[in-house]
């Protein structure tokens, strides 16, 4: 008998992943997104992270309009990344 191992992880089993999980993005996000995540990133910390909290929040910003919920999930993840490392970098 063969049994799965990985059937607890979404990501194993595409059909109940979600479309905005990290599994279904590609490497890098489109021009686009890229272009949005830039943008916010000159903004400073302080900015950077109340759109974190807006985004995780369900809240929208000026920044992203235009923007479809999966593509403003991609910019909530890549800021999260983003920000991850700069707070490991300040310790």
């Amino acid at each position: 008998m063969i049994t799965d191992n990985h059937a607890d992880n979404p990501a194993d089993n595409p059909a109940d992943t979600p479309t905005n999980h990290p599994s279904r993005h590609p490497a890098n996000p489109p021009d686009h997104v890229q272009s949005i995540i830039d943008s916010i990133c000159e903004l400073g910390c302080d900015r950077v992270n109340d759109i974190i909290d807006a985004l995780e929040g369900g809240s929208s910003v000026m920044e992203t309009a235009g923007l479809d919920n999966n593509e403003r999930q991609w910019v909530l993840l890549e800021l999260k990344k983003i920000m991850a490392v700069y707070d490991r970098n300040q310790t």
